[in-house]
């Protein structure tokens, strides 16, 4: 939503006729007397704007129901917010007040929550353009708490007490304990910067507790540690002292031991490397013996081919064949050599006889082979033996030697284990003292301030009090000099004269030109605020001057074209804002361009008041050029 304006107040009840007020872009101004109802619009106004409470008057009695019509500025598209009289809760819906009961309705609660949208607060910062949360500084220890919507109606709602203060500043609101708050605030609307960045400090009294918190279990720690080392000096006194003459005496008997056990375990490594080649012979034998086993298969396998080919040639021998199995003709004995048999069968035979002979001597060799393989399994179980052997002596040799140090050792660490306790327990005393003194010390020290700068820089000020300057000059105020921000009152000095320093009206007047500056000032960099700005009698306590002589006797006594000069200069910007002026005085005939709604207090002459009368004659007077 670009910014809202407010169409419509409208007060319902069964069986009343409703109190209605439309209102337009631009300069609104409601005139009338006094008690005519003027003041009660404003609360309604900030009732809806999520005030805690609307004090009842006469004429409200028996109303139930409080709608207000909103609308954007850029599309004009309404929002009707409704609100209860006599209960907590607030619905609203995207239509007219008109439409209201035919549209989705969504409920609002009436208090701030930052975590959660379903609230007034974040609903109209939402519309005003605020759409994260902002952390504002609450107070002087850098405590912070998110932006709520209330805290921008106190910029843009100005009622009539307010306006005319002595003492209040535009910033603060009446709680004194908010003016950290409101500060930061008044800092973001016109730098976008909200305190997020800011870290807390402790307040004294939470820090003081804790400092004594912690004293308090550093003496408890104290009081243990005493305790425990009152018992484990208890445990030195009953430990075995006399068993323990001095530790060296036995380093030469432990020396001996060693160099015993390291000789035993060279011998083991010895023989473990010995084994280790014994191994390696064997594996490499094994293998040799593998192959003699495929060679002696080869040998087998050579001679039952020799011994096939003579039985085949004696059967060969013995066919006779008269025929050929094919073509059936007579075939001749004589085309066989038997010549060529015979050399066959003969290098078959001598073949044998070679192989025999290699058969015969590969058997030697596995024979001779395999007894080697035998003699080495042997020789390593042989050093296996005494490879168990010293290592049975070294387990021996450690429990017959050592088994008479072990009471002793036993004895010794255990004392010494005691005595480092001790120690500890010394070394903690005096860390536990030193703490106890520091945080004493950081008791009696001053409650550190924070180094965070919550300030609006000068040069935004200097633009701020510009437009002031300027807003002051357009409304025809004479003789200005100068306009500068206080940041110590959190106010504006005109002329070197702080605004409160002047005349309730002039204190009015200027307060005026503070809260339209703030809003042009705004507006006219595009930043969030509301475009609404509701002024409660801002020249009611002005006087006319009437002199002869056109001095002012009076800092009260202003020139009548001052008070005309504001609503003429006020009814000139009308498309992008919108300004409620609730006065007692007519409205000057030269401003043109403004929705008037004047209250008679007459019960048969125009509009008696906000709330109808019976027997008036209900007008609504309006010139929107």
């Amino acid at each position: 939503m670009y910014g809202f304006y407010i169409k419509e107040l409208r007060i319902t009840a069964p069986g009343k006729e409703d109190a209605v007020l439309i209102l337009e872009k631009g300069l609104n101004v409601i005139n009338g007397p006094s008690n005519t109802g003027k003041s009660y619009i404003f609360k309604c106004i900030d009732y809806m704007f999520g005030a805690d409470t609307l004090r009842e008057i006469k004429e409200s009695k028996g109303y139930e129901n409080i709608f207000l019509e909103i609308r954007d500025f850029k599309d004009n598209s309404p929002i009707t917010i409704l609100r209860y009289m006599n209960k907590k809760s607030i619905v609203y819906a995207f239509s007219d007040i008109n439409n209201f009961y035919n549209a989705k309705p969504y409920k609002l609660k009436e208090d701030h929550d930052p975590n959660g949208d379903d609230n007034i607060s974040k609903f109209l910062l939402k519309l005003i353009g605020i759409t994260e949360n902002k952390y504002m500084l609450s107070n002087k220890s850098g405590k912070k708490k998110t932006l709520g919507f209330r805290s921008i109606v106190n910029l843009f709602m100005i009622n009539e007490t307010k306006i005319i203060s002595d003492t209040e500043s535009p910033v603060f609101n009446k709680i004194k304990t908010d003016e950290t708050y409101c500060k930061s605030v008044f800092k973001f609307l016109l730098t976008t910067f909200d305190d997020i960045n800011c870290e807390e400090i402790e307040k004294a009294e939470i820090r003081k507790a804790k400092i004594d918190s912690k004293i308090e279990y550093i003496n408890n720690e104290l009081t243990k540690l005493t305790e425990e080392k009152f018992a484990l000096q208890k445990q030195l006194e009953l430990a075995s002292y006399e068993k323990i003459v001095d530790i060296n005496e036995y380093s030469e008997e432990i020396r001996k031991i060693e160099k015993l056990i390291d000789e035993k375990r060279n011998d083991i490594i010895d023989k473990q490397n010995i084994q280790n080649k014994l191994n390696l012979q064997r594996n490499q034998l094994s293998l040799l013996l593998d192959k003699f086993k495929i060679l002696y298969d080869q040998y087998k396998s050579d001679l039952e081919r020799l011994s096939f080919l003579q039985t085949g040639d004696d059967c060969l021998n013995q066919i006779h064949i008269n025929s050929c199995p094919v073509c059936n003709s007579e075939i001749d004995d004589n085309l066989f050599n038997e010549e060529f048999s015979l050399e066959i069968l003969d290098a078959s035979q001598q073949e044998q006889v070679k192989i025999n002979l290699h058969i015969l001597e590969l058997n030697k060799t596995i024979e001779s082979t395999i007894l080697e393989i035998n003699e080495l399994d042997s020789t390593n179980k042989t050093y296996e033996k005494e490879i168990n052997k010293c290592k049975q002596d070294v387990e021996a040799f450690i429990v017959r030697e050592l088994t008479p140090l072990r009471s002793v050792l036993k004895a010794y660490l255990e004392v010494v284990n005691l005595e480092n306790k001790v120690k500890s327990i010394e070394e903690r005393f005096v860390s536990k003292n030193e703490e106890l003194i520091n945080l004493s010390e950081a008791k009696k020290q001053k409650q550190p301030k924070i180094e965070y700068k919550s300030t609006i820089p000068s040069g935004i000020l200097n633009d701020y009090s510009d437009e002031i300057f300027n807003t002051l000059t357009e409304w025809g105020y004479e003789d200005l000099e100068k306009v500068t921000f206080d940041e110590m009152e959190q106010d504006i000095v005109i002329n070197n004269q702080a605004r409160k320093n002047n005349g309730k009206g002039f204190r009015a007047f200027f307060y005026a030109a503070f809260s339209v500056s703030l809003m042009n000032y705004l507006i006219d960099r595009k930043l969030p605020f509301s475009r609404v700005l509701l002024l409660d009698s801002p020249v009611t306590t002005l006087k006319e001057n009437d002199s002869k002589d056109g001095t002012n006797k009076d800092d009260e006594m202003i020139d009548v074209s001052m008070q005309d000069s504001l609503f003429i200069a006020l009814s000139k910007k009308s498309s992008d804002r919108q300004v409620i002026i609730f006065e007692n005085k007519e409205l000057p005939q030269q401003v043109e361009k403004c929705n008037h709604i004047e209250f008679t207090k007459g019960k048969s002459v125009g509009r008696y008041g906000f709330f109808p009368m019976n027997n008036s004659i209900v007008t609504i007077s309006s010139n929107n050029l």
